[in-house]
């Protein structure tokens, strides 16, 4: 899936598995040529709908996708991977908020 790897600094594992399994190792799996989604039900319809988005994660049911939405409006995290990977495949991205995950914010002496 990688075209080449690029020097990073792991900040934690999470980190590592989403720079390992992105395109290029720099820019979390999003290029200018991906559509930025930017909700919940956005990644959902990109990815087939309830009831494809739980087959592509370890065959949960519709309920357990819709629980996802009602209890945190997020996706559980342990399904980042498989769901990148395959937003990439359909030419989508999204952000990391989507999953729990947070990125440390630049800052203006960086």
């Amino acid at each position: 899936m990688s075209d080449h790897l690029v020097p990073f600094r792991v900040v934690s594992r999470h980190i590592f598995l989403l720079l390992a399994f992105s395109k290029c190792g720099q820019c979390a799996g999003m290029h200018t040529d991906d559509i930025l989604l930017q909700t919940f039900d956005e990644v959902v319809e990109a990815l087939g709908g309830k009831a494809e988005l739980g087959l592509l994660c370890n065959n949960q049911n519709i309920a357990a996708v819709c629980n996802w939405k009602r209890r945190r409006p997020r996706f559980a995290a342990k399904y980042f991977v498989v769901m990148q990977g395959e937003l990439n495949a359909r030419g989508y991205s999204a952000p990391l908020e989507l999953w729990g995950f947070y990125t440390r914010k630049e800052t203006a002496d960086q």
